[in-house]
């Protein structure tokens, strides 16, 4: 379908214009996800003492947060927001990537943190606004994920060290694949037994995350 021409008569395809489009609004985040990740892959080899170049001070310190939220919660909140389809939804994965990259530079560490619990209250947002639209389990599983994501970065500010936070950073991590895994088996595996089975298990799993904030160090 041809929708205008070019200064000098030239055709350009709604296509080609959607996929431009695409590209320049999309290709900034992928590239901070890939940033986060390589430089958590990085730190990871400087935990196990592999002998490569320290590029920067903090790559193996947040090696995790890089990893988690940085890389995997650019990506997730960017599927979320994709398969939401609302141009304000994009600052879930915005926030996440800028979060996880200002934690490498040298700005001060309150600008990632506030920028990874910024993203993740957006994604809270946006799975309660599908959630209206269509209502199902999986949804309220993958919400209470971005829940954990949002207090991990909140206990950091509080000024929290790193090893306290992996529960709650573990707990995105779970409950953002069982949703997925309920929401692939909700059609033919889904029986009333196995809803209430699972639900007992997230109630203990949460009991045990709190268990972890109120626990003395």
């Amino acid at each position: 379908m041809v929708t205008s021409t070019g200064p000098v008569g030239s055709v350009i395809p709604a296509s080609g214009r959607t996929l431009s489009t695409i590209l320049r609004t999309r290709l900034p985040l992928f590239s901070a996800a890939l940033v986060c990740l390589l430089a958590g892959l990085w730190g990871g080899l400087l935990l196990l003492g592999l002998p490569v170049p320290t590029l920067v001070a903090t790559t193996a310190e947040d090696h995790g947060i890089l990893m988690v939220l940085g890389f995997l919660g650019t990506v997730i909140s960017l599927e979320r927001a994709v398969s939401l389809g609302r141009p304000w939804a994009f600052a879930a994965p915005a926030f996440a990537g800028a979060g996880g990259v200002a934690i490498l530079v040298t700005l001060p560490p309150m600008v990632g943190r506030l920028l990874l619990c910024a993203a993740s209250i957006v994604l809270v947002v946006v799975y309660v606004v599908v959630h209206r639209i269509q209502p199902a389990l999986h949804l309220r599983v993958m919400a209470a994920g971005a829940v954990c994501w949002y207090v991990a970065p909140l206990l950091w500010l509080m000024g929290w060290p790193l090893p306290r936070l992996v529960p709650w950073i573990a707990g995105f991590l779970v409950l953002t694949i069982i949703g997925e895994r309920l929401e692939l088996a909700r059609v033919a595996f889904l029986t009333r037994n196995s809803v209430r089975q699972f639900l007992a298990a997230a109630v203990v799993f949460g009991v045990g995350l709190v268990l972890t904030t109120t626990a003395r160090p």
